[in-house]
């Protein structure tokens, strides 16, 4: 009935990935240090997020059989805050990659950085959540700066915004 070859999808794949054609994934970021602040580890954290942000594109990675090469516009909108029922140092961060290839995010290389960018304290919890339309991204962009607005505690470089081959 229908006879599609293998090559053939291949091909495709290739034409899909091969023509340049820009895509955007979106994420939201929770960074949580699961501890209340101390004056080391706020200065620690903030350390850590700057090197992490500024280097994004490292932990970025490319799914077997996509271009490697392409070039990668990564926005990044950070705020640390501290929680209001625990009161755990944590930072919230939207970022909205351009590219052409198949990407995903290495969770495993991300929680290595911190673990040993924060020696000597407890491991954090990372999460990242995938969001498609502006809709969601105007609700957590409200969600992030909630703190940011009230005068609590923000990250002190505010707007990353880099480009990464």
């Amino acid at each position: 009935m229908y006879n599609i070859k293998l090559e053939t999808l291949k091909q495709l794949k290739d034409d899909l990935y091969d023509n340049n054609q820009r895509k955007y994934s979106n994420y939201f970021l929770t960074i949580n240090t699961q501890q209340q602040p101390t004056d080391q580890l706020v200065e620690l954290f903030e350390d850590a997020l700057t090197v992490f942000f500024e280097n994004f594109g490292v932990f970025v990675k490319t799914r077997k059989g996509f271009p490697k090469n392409d070039k990668r516009d990564i926005v990044i909108l950070p705020v640390v805050e501290i929680g209001g029922k625990k009161h755990r140092l944590h930072c919230h961060a939207t970022v909205e990659i351009e590219h052409q290839s198949n990407i995903l995010l290495d969770y495993t290389k991300i929680r290595k950085f911190f673990k040993e960018s924060l020696d000597g304290f407890k491991e954090i919890h990372f999460d990242a959540k995938v969001y498609k339309n502006s809709r969601n991204q105007d609700n957590i962009k409200s969600y992030i700066l909630k703190t940011y607005k009230d005068g609590n505690y923000s990250f002190k470089t505010g707007n990353i915004k880099t480009i990464q081959k």
